[in-house]
């Protein structure tokens, strides 16, 4: 499981991992009444209510509230998570939702509308927000793109038909090769 941290001020860390975490519970940077968000379900919990950080709470007798010895460096609040983790490999749910639901109602749009010019233009547009969802991290995106390439190729497919009737009543109604 994942989880972010949310600091006094408000401020958001993570996502990190139970290990991770764990860490931070060791270093005095989480604390127990400190406020985890689940990253899957955005739910908010304290730290000390997540079962698998409570061993490390009891491991971990010198929270902030009782005495340091003296000379211990007292954690400071949580300004000093540690940086350079890249790009945050799980964006917050929401991130690419217009694009994916836009590129699904094109796709079904240019399916219904697949004979007329309309369809092939609808079906590119829809593919181009289907990529875009994905880039935002949607994760139903690769759904999406999916969905696109079928009516783009059902567009084209009846295309090619549509012309190859038209070739066939203008030649006298069979194939001439």
């Amino acid at each position: 499981m994942n989880y972010f941290v949310l600091d006094q001020q408000g401020n958001r860390y993570g996502p990190a991992d139970i290990a991770t975490l764990d860490k931070w519970v060791a270093e005095g940077r989480i604390v127990p009444t400190t406020i985890l968000v689940d990253a899957a379900t955005g739910q908010q919990v304290r730290a000390m209510d997540v079962p698998m950080l409570q061993m490390t709470f009891a491991q971990n007798p010198q929270m902030p509230g009782s005495q340091f010895p003296a000379g211990h460096n007292v954690p400071s609040a949580f300004n000093q998570y540690p940086r350079g983790y890249g790009q945050n490999p799980y964006p917050a749910p929401g991130y690419g939702s217009g694009e994916y639901t836009a590129s699904l109602v094109l796709s079904g749009f240019s399916m219904i509308c697949c004979g007329g010019g309309i369809g092939m233009v609808t079906s590119i547009l829809a593919l181009v927000l289907a990529v875009m969802a994905k880039q935002k991290g949607h994760p139903n995106a690769r759904t999406a793109m999916f969905v696109a390439f079928f009516a783009l190729g059902l567009v084209v497919l009846m295309k090619i038909i549509g012309f190859g009737a038209m070739q066939m009543f203008r030649n006298g109604g069979g194939f001439n090769f």
